[in-house]
């Protein structure tokens, strides 16, 4: 699977380069500015089929005739991401304060 998103992503990329050939700019200049353009898409992409493929890999496996996982695990991945976001920010506001507090009586 990873081998046909790297040649996809091949193509695609070779596709853009050509077009920005076409519209005149040089080979070099061209190729950085594919290159910089398709990273992005070409990294989602990649993670993306890797994550897929990470059940297959563990030996985890999902019985897809029911989807009843999917609508607990989905929820749940989503909750524990949202709070972590939002006590990762809590940490992060706790420590600038701690950090700006000997400063504070300095300023003012």
């Amino acid at each position: 699977s990873l081998a046909g998103v790297v040649v996809n992503n091949a193509i695609v990329l070779i596709d853009y380069t050509n077009k920005l050939r076409e519209r005149g700019m040089a080979l070099k200049d061209a190729v950085v500015a594919a290159g910089a353009t398709r990273l992005r898409p070409v990294l989602l992409t990649a993670v993306t089929t890797i994550l897929g493929l990470l059940p297959m890999v563990t030996g985890v496996s999902f019985d897809f005739h029911t989807f009843s996982l999917t609508l607990v695990v989905v929820p749940v991945l989503y909750a524990l991401f949202a709070s972590l976001k939002t006590r990762t920010a809590e940490i992060v506001f706790k420590i600038r304060a701690f950090y700006w507090k000997p400063f504070e009586r300095h300023s003012g």
